[in-house]
């Protein structure tokens, strides 16, 4: 499956961190119980920008806030 494929199937994203480049990343969520390298924030604005308005963020213990 291509990033592409994945952004657009994702329901909910999540925020990982910062890159080296500093740029955000995100875990998706697709809703497969499958784990997928984070996104850069740039691909994701130019699949689906909707997406950067509903981000999740974890807790310190893996739970989401």
């Amino acid at each position: 499956m291509t990033t592409r494929e994945l952004i657009k199937k994702a329901k909910r994203i999540y925020f990982a961190g910062m890159c080296e480049c500093g740029e955000r990343k995100f875990d998706l969520d697709c809703g497969d119980n499958l784990g997928y390298e984070p996104i850069h924030e740039n691909m994701i604005k130019q699949v689906r920008p909707e997406l950067l308005n509903e981000i999740k963020y974890y807790d310190g213990y893996g739970s989401v806030v």
